[in-house]
């Protein structure tokens, strides 16, 4: 279902159980798979979305989410969303907001992405993480025996088949 006024490009699909809302603008060859709601974000193109919730999120191109992956756009408290930049952390000056993506990212099952956090190009967040603090270019981030590791990521996501890529992440 599509809800206006918002943007859906070229060759994108919104799916059954689906819904993109008002404000948002979907770029071209995007999939808005079963059980997906998309709320007042920008989405770039080639993005694919199945059982998650998108809010008051920035999300560039190439970019793969995770079944149950959620950007949650509203603090617990209520109070404003801060983000940081550089060594601070900053009142947005809203009390929604989402996450704001780099190109080439991809989130693993359940991942929960805190209000305003920023995840840089070429970056993973792995399955179940509640990643609460910005994800700099280029890293991965996991659980792994209920702590979080983070290491280099030498995993590209653009034009990869499904078989190469799960391939490099069983040798990781």
């Amino acid at each position: 279902c599509v809800r206006g006024p918002c943007y859906i490009g070229e060759n994108s699909v919104v799916g059954g159980n689906s819904l993109v809302r008002d404000y948002s603008s979907l770029g071209s060859n995007c999939v808005v798979g079963f059980s997906t709601e998309i709320k007042h974000s920008l989405i770039g193109d080639d993005c694919w979305f199945h059982i998650n919730y998108i809010g008051d999120s920035i999300i560039s191109d190439n970019c793969l989410f995770g079944a149950g992956t959620i950007t949650a756009n509203f603090r617990f408290d209520e109070k404003n969303v801060k983000v940081r930049i550089g060594e601070k952390r900053i009142d947005s000056g809203t009390n929604k907001l989402g996450a704001i993506i780099g190109d080439n990212c991809k989130t693993g099952i359940n991942a929960c992405l805190e209000p305003g956090v920023k995840i840089g190009p070429k970056s993973m967040v792995g399955p179940n993480v509640d990643l609460q603090d910005d994800l700099e270019p280029g890293k991965i981030i996991f659980v792994n025996k209920n702590s979080y590791v983070k290491k280099d990521n030498k995993i590209t996501v653009s034009s990869e088949s499904k078989q190469q890529l799960m391939k490099k992440l069983k040798k990781a």
